[in-house]
């Protein structure tokens, strides 16, 4: 059975505010399998396949809307964009 696409948000946003815990930012980069969260010492990225996805998890991690259109235009495959939380 498959997760519809507000769930499978969800589950991206879950996994990428666990990662926050741990630490105080991720890493969004864009690779040949679409947009992927990261954090240092993790084993596992987050994946979003497409730059919808990728947003609606940003979102949801509180990351403001002008920010969010900051990176889209920055972001591009081989450059990494640090998103942090905390300073």
């Amino acid at each position: 059975m498959f997760a519809h696409s507000g769930e499978q948000t969800r589950i991206r946003s879950a996994a990428a505010n666990s990662m926050l815990q741990r630490h105080s930012s991720v890493v969004l980069r864009l690779t040949e399998r679409g947009f992927e969260l990261t954090s240092e010492g993790e084993t596992e990225p987050v994946i979003c396949e497409s730059w919808p996805r990728a947003k609606r998890v940003l979102k949801r991690l509180g990351v403001p809307d002008q920010k969010i259109d900051v990176i889209s235009s920055q972001l591009s495959e081989g450059n990494e964009i640090v998103v942090r939380t905390r300073v």
